[in-house]
């Protein structure tokens, strides 16, 4: 095997991709812990809907016992978020967590949610109307939505 001749350029070439790599994993970061929310209070704990589908915000959810501690009666009668709470847009962990925008708590992708979780303003409103519409869809009957808590 003959061993090629690095030039300068050659040089100069592979220094600028290796500092280039050093910088992107620098601007993206090893993971490390994650934040917690401002002032979005405390978020369930990780394990609480592990194993049921999760919800943006009070009212929300799909079936029986969906929601926080699993004792809600019905689809879209539980009192609260089963997502971690975050306080902005693109926090979000997973799909369907953003918590405003166009389409709050449908959004398709983690990170692409717009504003906190719980939901804030008028947000909630639609949100829960696009959960109606969605339910009537699939035929399911739900009950009022809880009351907000004070």
């Amino acid at each position: 095997m003959a061993r090629k001749d690095y030039t300068r350029r050659d040089f100069h070439k592979l220094s600028a991709a290796a500092l280039g790599g050093m910088i992107s994993a620098g601007a993206i970061g090893c993971g490390g812990e994650k934040k917690p929310a401002d002032d979005g209070g405390e978020a369930p704990p990780a394990d609480t809907a592990s194993d049921v589908a999760k919800h943006a915000c009070r009212g929300l959810n799909e079936c029986k016992g969906q929601g926080v501690g699993g004792k809600n009666d019905c689809a879209g009668t539980s009192t609260c978020a089963t997502i971690a709470h975050h306080a902005c847009g693109g926090q979000n962990e997973c799909k369907g967590q953003g918590g405003c925008g166009e389409t709050p708590g449908a959004n398709e992708c983690a990170t692409k949610g717009h504003c906190a979780i719980p939901m804030e303003g008028g947000m909630w409103e639609k949100a829960r109307k696009i959960f109606e519409e969605k339910m009537k869809e699939k035929g399911v009957e739900l009950k009022p939505a809880p009351e907000k808590a004070a």
